[in-house]
C-alpha cells in the first residue's frame, strides 16, 4: 500500500510539474521574443532580443545587448542594463557591469554595487569580495564588514573568519571588531 501511495504521489507530481513546464513557451514575432501559454495567449510580449526561463519564477531577457530579469508574469525585476546576470540564490543575482560584479535582489535593489573583480557566497549571510587581488567581506545587506586588504578570508564559525595577510593568519570576530 505504501509503495502504491508513493507511486501515485510521484505520478501526480510529475503530471502537474510537466503541465506547468509545458504550459508556457517562448515565441518569436518579427525577430523579437516573448512567452505564450499553452493556448497561445501572450503572457510576455515579444519585445526582447532573446528570452530564457532560468527557474520556475524567472526569465533572463536580453534587449539591445543588455541582460535583465523578469518574473513569469512579465514584470521587470532587474532592468536590462547588465552584461551578465547569474542567479546565486532564490532571492539574489550576481550582476556584471563594465566587467565588475555586484549583487542585486529579486526586487531590483542593488545590494552590492558593481565594483569587484569577483564575489563568492560563503554562507547565507556573507560574501567574500575580491578587488585588485585582495579579499574583503560584505554581508547580505551590502555592508562592508572587512575591507579588501587580505589575501584570503574563510568562515570558521558564526561571525568568525580566518584571515590571511602577508603569509600570516588571524581570526576576525565580527562581534568584537564591529
Amino acid at each position: 500500500m505504501k509503495t502504491i501511495m508513493i507511486f501515485l504521489f510521484v505520478s501526480m507530481y510529475t503530471m502537474i510539474y510537466g503541465q506547468n513546464q509545458e504550459s508556457n513557451k517562448t515565441t518569436c514575432l518579427n525577430g523579437k521574443h516573448g512567452v505564450t501559454n499553452a493556448k497561445d495567449v501572450v503572457i510576455i510580449p515579444c519585445v526582447y532580443d532573446s528570452i530564457e526561463q532560468i527557474s520556475s519564477k524567472y526569465y533572463r531577457t536580453v534587449k539591445e545587448n543588455k541582460v535583465g530579469i523578469i518574473d513569469i508574469s512579465g514584470k521587470a525585476l532587474i532592468p536590462n542594463q547588465y552584461e551578465k546576470i547569474v542567479q546565486i540564490s532564490e532571492k539574489y543575482f550576481q550582476t556584471t557591469k563594465d566587467k565588475k560584479v555586484g549583487i542585486v535582489d529579486v526586487n531590483g535593489k542593488v545590494i552590492v554595487i558593481n565594483e569587484y573583480d569577483s564575489i563568492k557566497q560563503i554562507s547565507l549571510d556573507y560574501f567574500t569580495t575580491t578587488k585588485d587581488n585582495k579579499t574583503g567581506l560584505v554581508d547580505i545587506n551590502g555592508k562592508v564588514l572587512i575591507q579588501n586588504e587580505y589575501d584570503d578570508i574563510s568562515m570558521v564559525a558564526v561571525n568568525r573568519f580566518k584571515t590571511k595577510k602577508n603569509g600570516k593568519f588571524g581570526i576576525y570576530d565580527l562581534n568584537v571588531n564591529q
